[in-house]
Parts: structure tokens; sequence; C-alpha cells
């Protein structure tokens, strides 16, 4: 039976993970390139090869997660693109350090501190950004943690912390 609650554990981090990955492909595959303002190309998921596409319309993305790591090169990315990006993650100076680099790209970029559990957080980085930026066009739900801990030493809480952040967090924001 410890053999089997190992398993079912190992399934379930691996249909979290799976789920994550889902939501990100989905949220690529949806998300109109051609809204940047640059020459990008866009690629929808019913599409076989890339449409070149040129507009002048300006989007604002937020970027979770994304005062360091993926979210920090994915707030980049954006803002290479010429996107508005706001940047929010728990550590508001790493957030507010990333903005400040993202804007030396030319665009708008707000970082502020945001913990994905809380809705009153969350909706504060929505109401702060639509009223700074003008509205949400993207949404990179990154935001993400682990437990440092082989599954079979893993904590109830530390489960728990897993589930609120890597699950319930994509769910709120």
């Amino acid at each position: 039976s410890m053999r089997l609650g190992r398993l079912v554990r190992y399934a379930a981090v691996g249909a979290m993970l799976g789920l994550v990955l889902v939501s990100a492909l989905t949220a690529t595959n949806t998300v109109s390139a051609s809204r940047l303002g640059q020459n990008v190309t866009a690629v929808t998921a019913d599409q076989k090869k890339p449409k070149p596409t040129c507009n002048a319309i300006t989007v604002t993305a937020i970027v979770t997660g994304g005062g360091k790591g993926i979210g920090r090169h994915m707030a980049q990315g954006l803002a290479g693109a010429g996107a508005n990006v706001v940047v929010c993650a728990r550590q508001a100076d790493r957030c507010e350090q990333a903005a400040a680099e993202l804007e030396q790209l030319g665009v708008r970029a707000l970082g502020l501190g945001c913990d994905v559990r809380n809705p009153e957080q969350i909706q504060a980085v929505v109401d702060r950004t639509v009223s700074d930026l003008g509205g949400v066009d993207i949404l990179v739900n990154n935001a993400g943690t682990v437990w440092g801990a082989p599954v079979e030493d893993l904590p109830i809480e530390g489960w728990q912390k897993v589930v609120d952040v890597n699950l319930t967090g994509v769910f709120l924001f």
C-alpha cells in the first residue's frame, strides 16, 4: 500500500505538470501574435505554416511568476515584441527590477507583488493593470512551485502549497 501511495502521488504530480503544459500550449495557440505591433509570425492550431502579419496595436500582458526564470524571459520576449508588460510575483522587488529593465526596451511595464493564492492580490494586479495600461490582452500564467523533497517524504503541507500555487492559482487568475 505504501508503494501504491507513491504511485498515486507520482501520477498526481504528473497530472498537475501536464495540466500546466496543456494550459500553456493552449494559451500560445489562441493568442494572436499579430496584435503585438511588430512584424511577427502568428501560428494558430489549425494552420500548417506561419502567416506573416503586421499591426500597430499595442497589447498588454500580465506575466505571473515573472520576477525570475522562465517568467522573466517570457516578459522580455513579450516586451521585445512591443507588448506592455506587468510582471507580478511574491517578491515585489524582483518584479520592480524586471519592469525597469523591460522599460529600457521602449515599452511600459509594471512590477507588482502578488501571491497567486490570494484572490484580493490578484484583483489588485488586474485593477492596476487596467487603470495604468488600459486593459489585459495576454495572461501568461507562469507562477509555480515545487517542494524540494522526494514524493514519499512530501508532507501534506508541501503538497497543499504546490496544489494551491500550481492549480488553484491558475484557476484564480
